[in-house]
């Protein structure tokens, strides 16, 4: 009977875990983006190094802040931990070079419909996660601009969540 909390420590560790803000995280992205694409739920996903707090994602001020662990509700939440050989692998696939990094899906886990890098103000994530809730990729339709002669204003482009669509799959046991 002792391998059985050896084998509820593994699948805690590759499937997710809930912290003191009440918050269920999963921790290995691939099976996360997996999820995703079968619930058709937008996938939030942060990237952090733990050990160096200003690269590490303070998730307890997103829950105490009204409204935003409700928001949270409508995504399937993955933190990646950028200083295994497998979370810098995902930092690699995402090109993320500031910590903390967060990135929005759209419901099918195919585009990223939002980019964050560093620490971002209470506001800015209601905002963010207001915005992106249904999962929807805005495509972006041009109007006319100040300009006299017509030209299309700026439009958003929505990328593809990592280069080429393909992302490799890694073995979690060091997540």
């Amino acid at each position: 009977m002792q391998f059985v909390p050896v084998a509820i420590l593994m699948i805690a560790g590759v499937t997710g875990t809930g912290d003191k803000s009440g918050i269920e995280w999963k921790t290995h992205y691939g099976q996360a983006k997996k999820t995703a694409q079968e619930t058709k739920r937008p996938l939030l996903i942060v990237l952090e190094d733990p050990a160096k707090p200003a690269a590490k994602f303070n998730d307890g001020k997103l829950a105490s802040e009204a409204g935003q662990k409700a928001l949270l509700e409508n995504y399937l939440l993955v933190r990646v931990d950028v200083s295994t050989p497998y979370g810098q692998k995902v930092q690699e696939a995402f090109r993320a070079d500031k910590l903390p990094y967060t990135a929005i899906t759209d419901k099918s886990a195919k585009y990223i419909t939002f980019r964050g890098a560093g620490s971002m103000k209470p506001s800015e994530w209601v905002a963010a996660l207001s915005r992106h809730k249904a999962g929807e990729v805005r495509h972006a339709t041009t109007k006319p601009s100040s300009k006299s002669d017509g030209e299309a204003a700026s439009s958003t482009n929505y990328q593809p969540v990592y280069q080429y669509n393909s992302f490799p799959s890694f073995s979690s046991g060091s997540t």
